[in-house]
């Protein structure tokens, strides 16, 4: 329902995870935002972000055995799906596209800005009014903080003013950073990041390097040659000891810029998040209640 910072992807990432481990056959189809390419494609190891988008290519190079399609129109994503003769087809971002029709419809909510606060366009964050949460069957509130459980009845109640949903919350874990060519130690770090809300990724950073230069550009950022020069001139600048760290979803995009050698020069990675949620959301008895 909100614009960008929910945390989507990695709550299709938690989905996925559950799907995988039950043994299903999954597709998740997206409409690849911020890619430059028409129509229907399908994400491969060899797709890059520019013809897919950031999040899709994320998904395929974390899930590889997962089928990943993007489309404008959902139910052509939806169709190709369906001829593979997948088990599950996840549907990323697509509480307001209405043109399929699903078994089971999550709405995420940011925790610090819950949509019962929030506003539509362009007063707010929301895409819609917020009767419309009424579809959902589960409203999860993301980043929430350690302490959120004294707000728990809170969130209920006032969710209820809207939907009936079943309520849940969830954390954003940020994981080891994955060094590409070698593990590093770096005394000092880069943080690059073109996401909707940097400050979980920031704190991540800050937790784990002393000295951080934040470079922080908008969400679903398109990085060219110029970026590149303009990184390596800064972690020049930097000096000894300088590494270049980003989050996962600026990963696939940035690892195409740069060589071999940049990398041996200044070591370069990303951190991982992973969704961790308060009570575990069975996906595959949600399925199976919801077949005939």
């Amino acid at each position: 329902m909100s614009v960008g910072g929910t945390g989507k992807t990695p709550f299709t990432a938690y989905l996925i995870n559950d799907l995988v481990n039950a043994g299903k056959e999954i597709a998740v189809v997206s409409r690849g935002y911020g890619r430059l390419s028409k129509g229907l494609k399908e994400v491969n190891n060899r797709s890059n972000a520019s013809e897919v988008g950031d999040e899709p290519l994320l998904l395929k190079q974390r899930y590889p055995n997962v089928h990943v399609w993007v489309a404008e129109k959902r139910e052509w994503g939806v169709k190709a799906a369906e001829d593979r003769g997948v088990d599950v087809i996840l549907l990323d971002d697509n509480f307001q596209h209405r043109s399929v029709l699903v078994d089971v419809q999550f709405m995420l909510s940011k925790y610090g800005n819950p949509f019962f606060k929030d506003y539509p366009l362009p007063m707010g964050r929301l895409r819609e009014f917020r009767k419309g949460a009424k579809r959902a069957d589960f409203i999860v509130y993301t980043n929430t903080p350690e302490d959120y459980q004294g707000s728990i009845n809170h969130y209920r109640q006032k969710t209820k003013t809207y939907s009936n949903a079943d309520v849940r919350f969830a954390s954003h874990q940020n994981l080891a950073t994955q060094w590409a060519l070698q593990s590093a130690e770096p005394k000092k770090v880069l943080a690059v990041s073109g996401i909707a809300n940097p400050s979980g990724f920031l704190n991540a950073c800050k937790a784990n390097w002393a000295i951080i230069t934040p470079l922080t550009y908008k969400d679903h950022k398109y990085y060219g040659l110029r970026d590149r020069q303009y990184i390596m001139q800064m972690l020049e600048k930097m000096g000894s000891g300088a590494a270049m760290v980003c989050t996962e979803k600026d990963w696939v995009k940035l690892k195409e810029l740069f060589t071999a050698d940049d990398q041996k020069r200044f070591p370069m990675g990303y951190i991982p998040v992973e969704i961790s949620m308060d009570e575990p959301i069975n996906i595959i008895e949600l399925i199976k209640s919801e077949k005939p």
